[in-house]
């Protein structure tokens, strides 16, 4: 995530967001074999002053994938990261830093949600304490998490963090276009799926991000990056900025 420009306005105090509420597209589809995951890589990092005003917009390619372990995997929509400074003092925070430190092959995919659960929780409230120093304003701070997962058998499911509630945990949300199939985050694009969709996920996949561009160019964009999830592994179908 792209770090804060220093406003060249005086006495202002910059707050910096990455990615957006409705910006972003991810997908998931479970098919009786594998779980693929799938997200745009376009993310806009917007600098406001406490007014609200927007003073600087940047634009990056990034990859939205992160690794957990080998049969664990989630990509992350909504405010991203935040950044805001007080009194000299900075307080931010980085979801995907957040989701590569809690990284850990010994631990259990259970035991890994829980601990992102935790520490992205914690981070959104403290770095919204503050912000509401400087500008109270500010709508809550979320975050959708869209994870795949193969421990006995594929699954996707989707975490929801907010500083406005407590974070949960859901397998059915307004996210699911086949509850427990197939699932979009953020920009959705609202596709007719074909008779024959679950026979041919990659095509699918590719068909939701190209609408989600077209419908969004600003908050979607190519490359799009497709990780597939089966009993052997991990595999990228397509892969450009998630590069080891």
């Amino acid at each position: 995530m792209a770090l804060l420009i220093r406003s060249l306005l005086a006495l202002l105090t910059p707050i910096l967001f990455s990615g957006a509420a409705n910006a972003t597209t991810v997908v998931v589809i479970t098919t009786p074999t594998a779980v693929y995951l799938a997200a745009d890589s376009l993310q806009n990092t917007l600098v406001q002053n406490v007014s609200g005003n927007l003073t600087k917009r940047r634009v990056s390619r990034v990859c939205k994938i992160a690794r957990l372990n080998d049969r664990l995997f989630l990509a992350l929509v909504g405010t991203v990261g935040a950044k805001t400074e007080s009194g000299g003092e900075e307080t931010f925070f980085d979801a995907h830093e957040i989701a590569n430190a809690v990284a850990d092959d010994d631990k259990t995919t259970d035991k890994l949600l829980q601990v992102l659960q935790v520490r992205l929780q914690l981070a959104l409230v403290r770095v919204r304490s503050a912000i509401d120093e400087k500008a109270p304003q500010t709508p809550p701070l979320s975050i959708t998490a869209m994870y795949a997962r193969f421990d006995k058998a594929p699954e996707a499911r989707g975490m929801e963090l907010s500083t406005g509630s407590a974070a949960t945990l859901h397998g059915a949300d307004s996210y699911w276009v086949r509850p427990g199939r197939i699932g979009v985050a953020g920009v959705d694009p609202s596709v007719k799926l074909a008779a024959d969709w679950l026979d041919r996920p990659l095509d699918t996949i590719n068909e939701i991000l190209l609408a989600a561009t077209k419908k969004a160019p600003d908050a979607v964009g190519a490359p799009y990056e497709i990780l597939k999830l089966d009993a052997a592994g991990a595999t990228w179908i397509q892969r450009e900025t998630c590069k080891k």
